[in-house]
């Protein structure tokens, strides 16, 4: 198991653009920028997450199900029409000559495929958003 900080800081590149993607699906949703921190402050405060996380200890420890607030997210972005995969192609085209862009790799998300349906996360969080002032 990793922790969240070796998740974070093994490839910060890596980590910086799923960051910018689910910021960008934030902004996309309604939120205020500036009321978002900054990846350098996400990136400080993973740096004292010496533990695995939760969920991660739980599948370690046999628990069957849980919540995925990754699949969450791809599923919110599937129905914007975003995806992370294609954010990254995109990036790399730009970033390299055409014809040497390498395929993007895919993030360790160090947990299998194994989680509550949407419909079940929706209703545990009683099915509104809340608003802080």
């Amino acid at each position: 198991m990793r922790t969240a900080q070796e998740a974070v800081h093994s490839d910060i590149e890596t980590s910086r653009s799923v960051y910018n993607f689910v910021f960008d699906l934030c902004v996309k949703l309604g939120a205020n920028p500036a009321d978002l921190v900054p990846f350098e402050k996400y990136a400080a405060a993973a740096q004292s997450l010496v533990r695995p996380a939760s969920a991660a200890r739980a599948l370690n420890n046999g628990v069957p199900n849980i919540e995925r607030a990754d699949k969450l997210v791809q599923l919110i972005a599937k129905q914007k029409g975003l995806s992370i995969r294609d954010r990254r192609r995109r990036r790399a085209g730009r970033q390299a000559p055409r014809g040497t862009a390498r395929r993007p790799r895919r993030p360790d998300l160090s947990l299998p495929d194994r989680g509550v349906s949407l419909a079940h996360v929706m209703r545990r969080a009683g099915g509104s958003r809340s608003r802080r002032s």
